[in-house]
């Protein structure tokens, strides 16, 4: 599958603001989600085989997957341009995701991290370049390190953090300001005891993991209605009734993992896709 059409079925869900809760809600993503050939497309064959060898909710591998498209079309310099509007908008998809807890959502992410290819120097040709700061000065300092202005943060556990961010009075408040103006493409700014750091242009993608009930006791009602939370697309996963856990007592990671599945990722993500811009058509405003 080229990464134009991946592309396109991920904007879809962002734009038309999804919030997958079940197969059904997102099967539209998935090109061929129920037959598993070798000429399937990397997110086709990542979705059959988790859902014939888990019972991990679909969602998070899904979501996962779109996170890393997200990001290399972020660091690719891609773009994209919606009908009636004159402005090219960057891929930098921020998504909050949420599941029950214990339902693997971090080895799943690890299992997409993994099949992510190396370059010619024996390096992901995307990985994650931003980590949990211990507070604002940490961040601004991190993110002025990234020369190329360009970010892919993957958080796991991100209630704890988002916990530090909305205390007003706490050490980590002023992360709170920097994330809305760094979402809004706004420059961010500190005077240190070296001197002012500007950070200026930066775009990130961002994954932010958790279960639902964490999150839902960590954010406050303003986030929620008007603040840092509204940022977010949020995919809820949530258990399939026809896929029990009973069913799945070990999971068959040979049946996930595979040279065939390795190869649809390498092909993927090797395309050139360098400062490409996508553009709906304008049969998608009138959908909208």
């Amino acid at each position: 599958m080229a990464i134009n059409d991946l592309t396109e079925s991920y904007l879809n869900s962002i734009i038309f603001n999804d919030e997958p809760s079940n197969m059904q809600d997102i099967l539209p993503l998935i090109n061929n989600p129920f037959v598993n050939r070798k000429t399937n497309d990397a997110l086709s064959m990542l979705f059959h085989r988790f859902s014939k060898n888990t019972d991990i909710p679909l969602g998070i591998p899904v979501f996962s997957f779109f996170s890393y498209i997200s990001a290399f079309c972020l660091f690719s310099k891609a773009t994209m341009k919606i009908p009636k509007m004159s402005n090219k908008t960057e891929l930098d998809t921020w998504v909050m995701l949420l599941a029950p807890g214990g339902d693997s959502k971090t080895p799943s992410n690890k299992i997409i991290s993994d099949l992510i290819p190396l370059d010619y120097d024996g390096n992901k040709v995307i990985s994650p370049n931003i980590a949990k700061p211990a507070g604002p000065v940490g961040m601004i300092k991190q993110l002025d390190e990234i020369t190329d202005k360009r970010g892919f943060w993957i958080e796991d556990e991100a209630a704890q953090m988002f916990k530090g961010i909305e205390q007003t009075s706490g050490p980590m408040s002023e992360m709170r300001d920097y994330l809305l103006k760094l979402k809004e493409g706004q420059k961010i700014e500190r005077l240190t005891g070296k001197g002012n750091i500007v950070v200026e242009g930066f775009r990130m993608t961002q994954l932010f993991i958790n279960t639902i009930d964490s999150m839902a006791n960590t954010l406050s009602e303003q986030s929620m209605n008007d603040g840092l939370f509204r940022r977010y697309t949020v995919a809820i996963a949530t258990k399939d009734d026809d896929r029990p856990m009973v069913n799945f007592a070990l999971y068959d990671l040979e049946k996930i993992v595979d040279d065939t599945l390795e190869d649809a990722f390498n092909a993927l993500f090797s395309q050139n896709i360098f400062e490409n811009s996508y553009t709906f058509e304008e049969g998608s405003a009138a959908v909208y």
